[in-house]
């Protein structure tokens, strides 16, 4: 993989997570396209480099937050490793698959921020339910929704971050 055009497109997806996502927000939910862009590196790319560039990710997003440092970086880590030790036995270049491989990541993560700031700070106040609808699977279902376009958009350009092809010809039934 290409580290020096890899930085430009995760620092240009860091910049409208902290600019853009704010505002495309749905009652308070926002989507989080630098977990996209962790499940297409453990969708595509290699597996010692899609760990070690989603850890990266982590790290450049803990910068920017308040949570503890390491947070989003070890979840992050977490859900490439689960996406890389799967995706053997999936259909990557259908958009089904990268939508429900992004919404699981994005359920894991969240969770895990979720079990983390309710030991940290205690449950939400707005009930066990409710708050797992609105902090667990609106999150993830939002993000997801954008994953086939992102995803689309990166292969089309995947030469540029040396990316390979596969070597069989994926062909729809009809």
């Amino acid at each position: 993989m290409n580290g020096v055009v890899f930085s430009i497109l995760a620092m240009m997806l860091l910049a409208l997570q902290t600019t853009v996502a704010p505002r495309v927000a749905i009652y308070g939910v926002r989507p989080d396209w630098l977990l996209v862009l962790v499940v297409f590196l453990g969708l595509y790319a290699r597996p010692q480099q899609a760990v070690i560039a989603a850890c990266a990710v982590g790290l450049a997003a803990d910068l920017l937050t308040l949570e503890r440092f390491g947070l989003l970086a070890a979840t992050y880590g977490l859900a490439v490793v689960l996406v890389v030790t799967i995706r053997e036995f999936l259909f990557r270049y259908r958009s089904t698959t990268q939508f429900f491989m992004t919404f699981g990541a994005a359920v894991l993560a969240n969770s895990a921020w979720l079990i983390y700031r309710s030991a940290a700070f205690g449950l939400p106040g707005d009930g066990l339910i409710r708050g797992a609808v609105i902090h667990l699977f609106l999150p993830s279902l939002y993000s997801a929704a954008f994953a086939p376009i992102l995803h689309g958009g990166l292969l089309s350009a995947g030469r540029l971050f040396g990316i390979r092809k596969p070597r069989y010809r994926f062909r729809p039934a009809p």
